[in-house]
């Protein structure tokens, strides 16, 4: 017995320490896919620009330490006077060449390359000038004007980078625990003692997977209440299945889908089933997913003690039997006043 003692201190401390790791990789990636996207964000106009001038835009454009655009790369000096002249860019106080008109320099771009006029900075042509007419040389802008500005295209590669590794390490803590998993199987075979650890350790992880997945229904439930629904969990649809959470109000139903570990996410493939009882249907996730982005499901994400959506519903899709679901949610409610929560 005190082996078995130990066995179950020994797999509940690692079990604990793996959600601990497992939440906070989780947490950085959601922070730093937001940061990558309000970064992007800023740069939502190139989309209207033939790809060859997004390319260039990305590759000029930085943005300053107070928000505004400016160059973080040295142009032809002949393309500067211009700019200049047109008074789309100019040179502050700071040595930085602030953009007055991201409109106006993206047409520039574009006039320039439509008709093969120089716009990268080239050392041996800006020499070339100054040495033809030392007098009238226009200014070669050092590098040195260039350095207080943020490098937003080299900045979202750093969060891509930070997010691939924390993915990797979320990779390999999961290998830990399926490698644990094995070994629990080959000692369920080849001992009475090793049977029992291997029970223990099962039974562990199924209690502490239902408790999270409560604490979730929970968060969802209040998330929805919070919002003005109407709302209930483990409620039964016409078509037998059973909704985690579904809320309800004057212009929508909702269902939430709780998954507190990746096996539970992957194994569910009749999910669909949920969309003909609700107009709005989210994932509610306890890690990361990356396959979210190509399915049009909604998903949300566990932010403080509040829910963030991270993706929209875009399926098409409406509920088809709203009294049947009220009529549902309120029995839902009812047995719950009546009974409590089996």
């Amino acid at each position: 017995m005190p082996n078995k003692h130990a066995f179950e201190q020994t797999y509940q401390a690692f079990l604990t320490e793996f959600m601990q790791k497992e939440t906070a990789y989780q947490e950085k990636i959601t922070e730093l896919q937001q940061a990558k996207n309000k970064l992007l964000a800023k740069f939502d106009f190139i989309q209207q620009y033939e790809p060859v001038v997004q390319e260039l835009l990305l590759y000029y454009v930085g943005i300053h330490q107070d928000g505004e655009y400016g160059l973080r790369r040295r142009v032809d000096s002949g393309f500067r006077k211009t700019l200049e002249k047109k008074k789309i860019i100019h040179l502050n106080d700071e040595y930085i060449w602030e953009i007055h008109s991201l409109q106006d320099f993206a047409e520039q771009l574009a006039y320039r390359l439509k008709y093969g006029h120089a716009i990268q900075w080239d050392y041996e042509r800006e020499m070339h000038r100054m040495r033809s007419n030392p007098i009238g040389a226009s200014y070669v802008a050092n590098e040195e004007d260039y350095k207080a500005i943020r490098n937003v295209t080299e900045e979202t590669n750093q969060i891509e980078a930070q997010i691939k590794h924390l993915e990797t390490e979320l990779a390999a803590l999961s290998g830990e625990k399926t490698q644990l998993q094995t070994e629990l199987e080959a000692n369920k075979r080849a001992s009475i003692l090793s049977f029992e650890e291997a029970s223990i350790a099962s039974d562990l992880m199924s209690e502490r997977e239902l408790l999270r997945h409560k604490e979730m229904q929970t968060l969802a439930m209040k998330w929805l209440y919070n919002q003005g629904f109407i709302v209930a969990s483990e409620v039964v649809l016409p078509n037998k299945k059973r909704a985690d959470v579904i809320g309800y109000n004057e212009g929508k139903t909702i269902i939430i889908e709780v998954k507190s570990s990746k096996e539970d996410y992957r194994q569910d493939h009749k999910w669909t089933e949920y969309l003909p009882y609700c107009d709005e249907f989210y994932f509610f996730l306890d890690f990361y997913a990356a396959d979210q982005a190509t399915i049009q499901a909604g998903y949300l994400q566990e932010q403080g003690r509040t829910l963030l959506i991270t993706q929209q519903d875009t399926l098409s899709h409406e509920c088809e039997q709203q009294d049947a679901i009220v009529w549902a949610i309120g029995r839902a409610l009812s047995k719950k006043a009546t009974f409590g929560w089996a």
